[in-house]
């Protein structure tokens, strides 16, 4: 966090709190700020909230507040990277809503508030809002299925994308090897050009997907409301928790993101919690209370046993954590996998398979 407290306070040195703030100065504070959240692309959802808070936070002056607000927000708005509505979605609610900051214009603020309204209730990790809708025999369709993994795909039939998005998804759909409920929702009102649709597109075979068709001829769910369908085709990827896993989703981004998942649920087995630890022998420094020790010692004799590399923050906080731990009277061993790989691949490989 240090580098990004350092981006922080440099901009908010260079546009500090003035009592007129010139146009240029705000372009280059835009320029700044692009910068700056682009160090900060890759850091997680928490982080992004905590950073732009506190540049909008540090801006006293209202007008360089006002600016630094709306930029963040829009960028947060558009960014490509899912998972961001939720930045834009806090930094509205927490700044905007409250009347701590403010939009140039009305329309600008109508933009907002609706671009809320329609992603508060899908944001990743949240509960997927649960819908009663109609099948295509009049039977009640609940969405998402509890106890399962759902893709939840709504599409309308005069849609030229949703027909392709159709197609692609059914071939990948064919190729799954783990169960999961596909809900293909249809949000127009045209029946006949629906049971069409459905039964010439949605031919999926795979004893592993189960297809479900529904539609709500009403408009009494507030389908388009709760999931944000403000254009289609729209797809969202539910664990079987029903906790939105993934959003704002093609065909390719649902593969990639499935498979990301099981490589994450197959790191997850292993040394998992309670389990015995190999008898490995791996070349570390000990540490005890009073000394350090390097060597080569059995992973099995240490309470604590460190994997790092040079350069890691993260590892440099467990480092810490370690050593406190060993000053503490516990026995930690401290494995540098830098060194590990430099100098014995195969030693290396075998601790990438039985940790994590």
């Amino acid at each position: 966090m240090h580098r990004l407290f350092c981006i922080s306070v440099s901009l908010l040195v260079c546009f500090g709190a003035t009592a007129q703030i010139a146009e240029e100065s705000l372009s280059r504070l835009d320029t700044m700020l692009v910068r700056y959240v682009s160090a900060i692309e890759h850091e997680d959802v928490s982080v992004k909230c905590s950073e732009v808070n506190f540049l909008v936070e540090s801006s006293e002056d209202s007008v360089l507040r006002d600016r630094v607000a709306q930029r963040l927000f829009c960028h947060y708005r558009d960014s490509r990277l899912m998972g961001d509505e939720e930045v834009a979605v806090r930094l509205f609610n927490d700044w905007f809503a409250t009347g701590k900051a403010h939009f140039t214009s009305a329309q600008e603020l109508s933009d907002a508030v609706m671009f809320v309204e329609f992603n508060k209730s899908t944001l990743l990790g949240q509960q997927a809002p649960q819908l009663e809708l109609q099948g295509i025999d009049g039977e009640a369709v609940t969405l998402p299925e509890a106890g399962v993994r759902n893709i939840l795909f709504f599409y309308d039939t005069d849609c030229s994308k949703c027909r392709m998005e159709t197609i692609m998804l059914r071939n990948y759909l064919e190729e799954m090897d783990s169960p999961l409920c596909m809900h293909a929702v249809y949000v127009g009102d045209d029946r006949d050009s629906w049971e069409e649709y459905a039964g010439r597109e949605f031919g999926i075979r795979s004893d592993k997907v189960t297809v479900v068709h529904s539609w709500d001829p009403g408009a009494e769910s507030g389908l388009l409301y709760m999931y944000g369908i403000t254009m289609t085709p729209k797809m969202y990827l539910v664990n079987s928790e029903g906790r939105i896993e993934g959003r704002r989703l093609d065909t390719e981004s649902l593969r990639q993101l499935i498979e990301v998942g099981k490589i994450r649920e197959e790191l997850k087995s292993r040394a998992a919690v309670g389990s015995m630890i190999e008898n490995i022998r791996v070349p570390g420094i000990k540490l005890t209370a009073h000394t350090e020790t390097s060597g080569k010692w059995n992973l099995r004799s240490f309470k604590c046993v460190v994997f790092y590399t040079s350069g890691c923050s993260f590892c440099e906080e467990a480092v810490s954590v370690a050593r406190a731990a060993a000053a503490g009277g516990d026995k930690v061993l401290l494995v540098n996998l830098d060194e590990i790989i430099l100098s014995d691949k195969k030693l290396a490989s075998k601790l990438f398979d039985v940790f994590d």
